[in-house]
């Protein structure tokens, strides 16, 4: 892909302020590719991920505008331009840049189709969300699946500790937002007298997901610490990992409570299953009654849905996923058409 004489030269963008899942593995991407690809970071004023980039190989560059960013790429002439969310997507589309390929995340279908029809390459973080992008009508040439990755060397098991929880408890992982189904897991508890949940995130859900634990007589059985900068010891001390979710790409956490020796039960939603099935356990997305069904389960024998940490290990490293994400960008980009100087990705208005 590199012009000859030098090193791959990529530029990612990515438009959250917020720090969730899809930064952490832009930070490992980052990371893992280390100098042997010469990597620029396009972020907004105020980004979460800034500071974790300081230390990193790469060099960070603030969003300007749409013309402001046509001409960094202008001056970078990069060989791979990355966007990273939905909003960076449009954005690289607005600024001409190329050659584009798109990291997918969520599995739901999307809304803006002319995005779709014209980006040359798509990176799907699961085999549901490839399936999702083709039902979209993107041709499945353009499409390559590149599961997470985590840093295999923070991810080991700690010994439990006193969280200040009454125990036992279940554990659940995730912003607090519609799409993690966390309203079902607080009418789980109802079913499940004397055990505790614990919701570690933020998002504009806190307030109702209280509300609701009220109305369902459960609130103080419902622990929302906000997010930490450490999970591990939660992971260690949960009787269960719980992941409610009605929609998912993938389940970054899944792969982090397998590694931490937790036992899981999650939902069938869009990858989740790629991540649990044969290891824990897995329930039909927005059933409260089969949520409790299978916490219960799991707390009687939770060996049974345990992972073996090496297969997880195997599977899930950050290694492998910038290895697989250098792959993909090369499979998606060779195929490019040279586009003549100035042109944009901007769909042509219709005549009609």
């Amino acid at each position: 892909m590199a012009r000859s004489g030098r090193a791959l030269r990529v530029v990612h963008l990515d438009s959250a302020l917020e720090w969730r899942g899809g930064q952490t593995q832009l930070l490992l991407l980052v990371r893992e590719l280390g100098t042997s690809v010469e990597q620029h970071v396009v972020l907004p004023p105020g980004a979460a991920l800034r500071s974790a980039l300081r230390d990193q190989p790469a060099e960070v560059t603030p969003f300007g505008g749409v013309l402001a960013l046509r001409r960094r790429l202008a001056e970078l002439r990069p060989d791979v331009v990355a966007a990273h969310t939905s909003r960076a997507h449009t954005l690289a589309l607005l600024a001409g840049a190329g050659p584009l390929v798109v990291h997918r995340r969520v599995d739901f279908s999307p809304r803006l189709s002319w995005k779709y029809r014209v980006t040359p390459g798509f990176v799907a973080v699961s085999d549901a969300v490839a399936a999702v992008l083709r039902r979209s009508g993107v041709a499945p040439e353009r499409i390559q699946v590149v599961r997470d990755g985590v840093d295999l060397h923070r991810w080991q098991r700690p010994e439990p500790v006193e969280l200040g929880v009454p125990r036992p408890f279940v554990l659940a992982v995730g912003a607090l937002v519609p799409h993690k189904g966390h309203v079902h897991l607080v009418d789980a508890l109802r079913q499940l007298p004397g055990l505790h949940a614990v919701i570690l995130g933020e998002g504009p859900l806190r307030a109702s997901l209280a509300a609701r634990a009220r109305t369902q007589g459960v609130a103080a059985r419902l622990h929302l610490p906000g997010a930490v900068a450490d999970p591990r010891p939660w992971y260690a001390s949960a009787a269960v990992v719980v992941h409610p979710s009605v929609e998912e790409g993938l389940g970054q956490a899944l792969i982090e409570a397998f590694l931490c020796g937790a036992a899981v039960v999650a939902t069938d939603a869009g990858g989740v299953p790629e991540v649990v099935a044969g290891r824990g356990l897995l329930v039909p997305r927005g059933d409260a009654g089969a949520l409790a069904n299978g916490i219960r389960a799991a707390i009687a024998e939770p060996h049974r849905f345990r992972a073996d940490r090496a297969e997880v290990a195997a599977q899930f490293g950050a290694a492998r996923m910038a290895a697989e994400t250098l792959s993909a960008w090369g499979a998606l980009t060779r195929p490019a058409e040279p586009r003549r100087a100035g042109t944009s990705w901007w769909p042509r208005r219709s005549r009609s």
